[in-house]
């Protein structure tokens, strides 16, 4: 067996330390910021919106510190700060960001730490206006592999500009009867005229969603793709190239803002310990969704599931770090009794 004198004994235990500790520092340098993208985007390829946004950027002002905040109090605080001027906001909240300008196609990247915040997009012509929104930014998403978070805020956008409608004629000049018409007495009890119902309902309609398990728990981490039933078909939602999905949060709540129209929820990724959705939970945005909320349950599974290979990294690491430790020692204390007896 090699013998070790005392300086070769302390690099020894210094390589030890680090492949002991090195694992934690990793964790924290990973979450210290997550990256954001916010796309603001048309339903149509419009040349004259685009050019609308070649100005827009975003301010942020941080909320809380806390990474998850549930869908009412999100309402509540865009409810009550939308009509509320920059300055005022700062009053509630502390300004932490403006973000730099879209890019060609409307996206604006950002990176912030983990919180709650609220967002305000800003520099958009032409009598185009994106609503003020709430997110929560959580460390769960490296915990899951996720690396950014995806927001597409809503807005409202004007009619495309075309040529004024042609000019009608107005009606010939009827000549005035010779006697006038008797005249009509009103009716004793007119009848009720019931109000008249807006023609034009809003487009888009919100829907809450919350995941729990067959107990009540909230379960946390469940990943949602969304389809639109298409003349009795489903179809997925896109979200660019991408697959459109939602995530519960730490409170088991999600929530999405869709055009009128009937859609289908499908679970693609259940959390650990629970069983996957088979079916998918079908859903109607009417316009009043205000107070629904969908809840989607979860049984667990009968059987214990099956470790996942990354958890035993660590466990590994530090049963060779002991090893190695206790060899060094024992190693070093021999060749003290060995100099002692020389």
């Amino acid at each position: 067996m090699p013998k070790f004198n005392k300086k070769q004994f302390k690099i020894l235990n210094l390589i030890l330390a680090f492949c002991l500790f090195f694992p934690f520092f990793r964790v924290q340098a990973a979450s210290d910021e997550i990256e954001i993208v916010v796309n603001l985007y048309f339903e149509n390829d419009r040349e004259d919106l685009k050019k609308s946004l070649e100005d827009a950027h975003i301010e942020i002002w941080k909320v809380s510190d806390k990474d998850s905040m549930s869908s009412d109090d999100k309402f509540e605080a865009i409810f009550k700060h939308s009509m509320w001027s920059d300055k005022d906001l700062e009053k509630d909240f502390k300004h932490v960001l403006t973000s730099k300008e879209a890019n060609g196609t409307g996206r604006i990247t950002i990176k912030l730490k983990p919180g709650t915040y609220y967002a305000r997009v800003k520099g958009i012509k032409n009598g185009i206006k994106f609503n003020d929104f709430v997110f929560s930014v959580s460390d769960f998403l490296k915990e899951k592999n996720e690396d950014k978070i995806i927001i597409n805020p809503k807005h409202t956008q004007p009619e495309k500009p075309g040529t004024p409608p042609p000019e009608v004629p107005p009606p010939p000049e009827t000549p005035p009867p010779l006697t006038p018409p008797p005249e009509t007495p009103p009716p004793e009890n007119p009848p009720d005229v019931p109000p008249e119902e807006p023609k034009n309902p809003p487009p888009y309609g919100h829907f809450y969603f919350k995941k729990v398990s067959v107990d009540g728990k909230p379960i946390e981490g469940v990943v949602f793709r969304l389809t639109k039933v298409v003349d009795g078909k489903p179809q997925n939602l896109m979200q660019g190239d991408k697959i459109f999905t939602l995530v519960s949060d730490k409170n088991g709540d999600f929530d999405v803002e869709l055009q009128f129209g009937d859609y289908e929820l499908w679970e693609t990724k259940q959390a650990p310990g629970f069983e996957q959705l088979t079916q998918s939970v079908k859903f109607t945005v009417d316009g009043d969704d205000s107070s629904k909320r969908l809840v989607v349950k979860n049984k667990p599974f009968t059987r214990k599931p099956l470790p996942k290979t990354g958890d035993l990294v660590f466990p590994m690491l530090c049963a060779l770090g002991a090893i190695l430790f206790i060899t060094g020692f024992a190693v070093a204390r021999k060749n003290e009794k060995t100099t002692e007896a020389n």
